[in-house]
């Protein structure tokens, strides 16, 4: 590798990767951990020059094992204030020193060590503005993840209503759970909130609100193609099919989809709102695009469809039948003319409405992983979409139904998941 690829490697690197793979993690890690430990005990002390000194001196450190791209650690230390990167650096260390201590301990001591390590990463966050919860999510396992989410939830619910809790402190613990895109987060944060406890709950909705980003990233966005348009009320949708303009339309649509015309959607759940991207395409070539923003507050109701559900079932039994009728009538009358080639064809009959049964059987599995998402918005606005996978779908309805809820709207804020009959 050449000296200007290295170079642009290294640059390329974030904080959390360079200490991951220095050379030096180990001793790096640990003593950085250690620092911020016996600090967190007594967090008004400051991170004085004696501290970083002994602790220097007991992990036996030399100056030029601590070389950074940011500069020498020990040098950063030593710093009244830090960069971000500075920052991440130095919160990276802490981090992996955590792992490190974690995956040393016996599963019995594992417990007990983890209050320690949530009164560590609560100082360090309020007290000196480091993102330990954020680089906590990345350098560390399930089972440390599960664990440490666990017992944050449960010092927030056990300081509920107790007045000398910092209301800062409670803010810190539920802003890292209301960020965090875990799992154990998700389902703590939904537990503190049914305390029901009126600073815990306002919080939670506000936070939920503010950090949509707190939710995994497959479940933050949906694509699929689609129309922008109010939804039909119900006697618009009856008209549309008493009067023959749903097969028309529908034909129209084919005929569009074959010329590779369409409108290609993107929603995003982003900044307490739903970002709605789309593009009209023709022949793979792109025509018209455009966006807007919606908050939350101002959709209406979202809901979730499967199309024509019955559609396959049907249509494989009236292959079936047909080909049984028409193949059994002429089977009978091959048989009773002796004529082979009557019977022949008869048989072929039957075997492909047997066949045709089984191909329907077989692509409604397929047909089933994409579903549809409509959106009413009190703006006047609507939107439909068609072809969502299925389980995009879901992840991104459940966290629609877990803002929504966080937001305590009225009554006509609702989200629906039924089966359609399109249209």
């Amino acid at each position: 590798m050449s000296t200007e690829a290295g170079k642009a490697l290294v640059t390329a690197l974030t904080p959390q990767d360079e200490a991951r793979f220095h050379p030096q993690r180990e001793a790096l890690a640990g003593y950085v951990f250690d620092v911020f430990l016996r600090w967190s005990e007594e967090p008004h002390a400051g991170l004085s020059r004696e501290l970083l000194e002994s602790r220097r001196s007991a992990h036996q450190l030399e100056r030029n094992i601590a070389e950074l791209r940011a500069g020498n650690l020990f040098d950063i230390f030593a710093k009244s204030a830090w960069s971000d990167e500075e920052g991440r650096s130095l919160c990276a260390f802490a981090v992996l020193g955590m792992v490190q201590r974690w995956q040393v301990l016996p599963p019995e001591a594992r417990e007990r060590s983890i209050p320690q390590f949530v009164t560590l990463a609560e100082r360090t966050t309020r007290c000196l503005s480091l993102p330990f919860f954020e680089l906590f999510e990345i350098l560390t396992s399930e089972e440390m993840q599960s664990a440490f989410w666990y017992r944050l939830s449960e010092e927030v619910g056990q300081d509920v209503g107790l007045s000398p809790v910092s209301p800062a402190t409670q803010v810190v613990r539920l802003t890292a759970l209301a960020r965090s895109r875990s799992p154990h987060a998700r389902r703590e944060l939904e537990r503190l909130r049914a305390l029901g406890d009126p600073f815990i709950s306002g919080l939670i909705r506000q936070l939920m609100v503010a950090h949509p980003e707190g939710v995994a990233h497959d479940e933050m966005s949906v694509e699929g193609r689609g129309s922008i348009r109010l939804p039909r009320k119900a006697w618009q949708r009856a008209l549309r099919w008493l009067s023959g303009w749903a097969t028309v339309e529908w034909l129209l649509r084919l005929l569009a989809s074959l010329a590779g015309f369409g409108r290609q959607i993107r929603v995003e759940a982003r900044g307490g709102g739903l970002l709605i991207d789309w593009e009209l395409r023709l022949w793979g070539r792109s025509l018209r695009r455009g966006q807007w923003w919606s908050p939350f507050t101002d959709l209406k109701w979202v809901s979730r469809e499967e199309r024509f559900p019955g559609f396959f079932l049907l249509l494989s039994i009236l292959a079936l039948s047909l080909g049984i009728f028409f193949g059994g009538e002429m089977l009978a009358e091959g048989a009773a003319g002796g004529d082979t080639w009557v019977v022949l064809a008869a048989a072929g009959l039957i075997v492909v409405g047997v066949v045709f049964d089984l191909l329907c059987w077989m692509l409604y599995p397929l047909y089933r992983q994409h579903e549809g998402l409509e959106f009413c918005f009190d703006s006047r606005r609507g939107l439909r979409m068609q072809g969502v996978v299925r389980e995009r779908a879901e992840r991104f309805f459940a966290m629609l139904q877990r803002v929504r809820g966080a937001e305590g709207l009225g009554n006509d804020a609702t989200l629906n998941d039924a089966s359609s009959a399109g249209g």
